[in-house]
This record gives structure tokens, sequence and C-alpha cells, in this order.
């Protein structure tokens, strides 16, 4: 389920289709809505859609021709572009991680993975896709297309998305994804990134000051979120519930409980 949440951003983070879909809210209408973002610009400095007096009368004048015809694949010089063929760099390959390979390699991205030890070649054939192991973070930053965050917080990881690692990034700009922890990134510089374009978008899940999250952030139309709902469904609720419930029962027939090494 935190697979899917991050495929959800991913998604986003090419695409925009939350953008696309709250100008055909406002619309109603599948072309107009296009042309009126195909003459709108991303502002940079607030990360919304703006237009300039004289655009906003010229998108409504010309948006009202049946014969006016955009593609949608552009919102004004932001570019839409598929993940297809793309790189997408997982920091923590675990269970999870692995599983956000597999969503991402469905989709055609080439999965390139930071971890403290490669994996073996048994591993990598049960992985059922190619992986990539990169020697750190910062080696494999310059050609990442979206970077991928699902390791614990902790000392060793706070604040490792950072200046330093955003200044790295391709020059044609790079995306996000965080479900590990808040604390793994340095939210300030996050924003710098976006205001620069070294950042086109970023999909959080978890916040650095959790539960509450940054006006500058909030207010974002190139930032996705979700509330920390990573593995919120019904299905991981009840899945947890028997296995603990099985565990007790473990513990009562004096067996190990399952799991105890993690």
């Amino acid at each position: 389920d935190v697979a899917d949440t991050v495929l959800y951003h991913t998604l986003i983070s090419f695409r925009n289709y939350p953008i696309f879909e709250k100008k055909l809210r406002e619309t109603k209408h599948t072309i107009k809505s296009r042309v009126h973002l195909e003459n709108a610009k991303l502002g940079k400095s607030n990360g919304k859609i703006e237009y300039s007096n004289a655009e906003t009368k010229n998108n409504l004048k010309v948006a009202e021709k049946d014969t006016t015809y955009a593609f949608g694949h552009t919102v004004g010089d932001l570019m839409i572009q598929s993940p297809s063929g793309r790189n997408a760099v997982i920091v923590g390959f675990g269970a999870i991680g692995k599983k956000i390979g597999k969503r991402l390699s469905s989709i055609g991205m080439n999965i390139y993975y930071v971890k403290r030890t490669k994996l073996t070649e048994l591993e990598e054939s049960e992985l059922g896709y190619k992986a990539t192991m990169a020697k750190s973070l910062e080696a494999v930053a310059p050609i990442a297309d979206i970077i991928i965050l699902a390791v614990p917080g902790g000392p060793e990881t706070n604040g490792m998305i950072n200046k330093h690692i955003i200044d790295k990034l391709p020059s044609h700009g790079s995306r996000l994804v965080n479900v590990g922890r808040g604390t793994l990134i340095v939210e300030n510089d996050v924003i710098d990134g976006l205001k620069s374009g070294k950042l086109l978008h970023v999909g959080l899940d978890v916040f650095s000051k959790e539960p509450f999250i940054s006006d500058e952030l909030i207010e974002r139309e190139d930032v996705s979120f979700t509330p920390h709902i990573g593995s919120s469904t019904f299905d991981t609720f009840d899945a947890t519930a028997k296995f603990c419930l099985n565990n007790i029962d473990r513990a009562f027939n004096g067996e190990e409980p399952l799991n105890l090494q993690n």
C-alpha cells in the first residue's frame, strides 16, 4: 500500500493531474481547461498557476471559441512528461523499497537503488525487474529524474535531502517523493529547489513538523500531499490486527512471536 502511494505521487509529479483537474472543475469543459493552462505559467516563487491580466482576458476569449484546441502537453512552459524511460532512484531498498521498484518498473522506469549492501544474485533474480545499485545518493543524483525516500528517520538519515544533493540534480530538473519520515529532508532547501527549478515537483506523505504543514508548502501547486496515509487501507489495518492476535496466541502457547527480530 505504501508502494501504491509512491506510484500515485510519481504519476502526479510527471503528469500534473491535479492542476488539470482543478481547471476542469472551474471550466467544466475539457478543451477550455487545456487552453487556459497552455497559456498560463507555474510561478516558481509561489508554486501557483499564474496569468497576467492580458493573458487572462485573452484566454477567456480564446477558450470560448469551439474551434480553439490545446493538446494538454504543456502548462505554460512546464512540459508534461511521461515517466517511462526515466530514472527512478529509490533510497531504502527493503521490502517496501522493492515493491516501489516493481510499481515504477511496471510503468517503464529505470530503477536505481541506494542501499548499504548490494543485492545478491538470488535477490536480484527474485525482484522480477532490473535494478541497479548506486554507490551513494550523491553519486546518482545527477541522473535522477525522481528520488523516492523510503528509509526510516534517525541520525544517519536526518536532512539527507539538502542543498548539496539538490544542487547535484539534473539541470533540466528532478522530482522528489518522501514516504519515509519528514526529517529526511531539509524543508527550506527543498522549497528553494522548487523555486530554482532544480525540483519540478515534490510529493509528500510525511512532514518535518508533523502533524502540521507549513503554509508555504501547502499553498504550492507543484507539491502533492497525502496526510501520512501511505499504508492506511482497511486491508493493512485488518492484516495487522490478525498478525498481533496470532502473536498473542503464540505467546500463550509458549511459542516465539513471529518477526521478533524486527
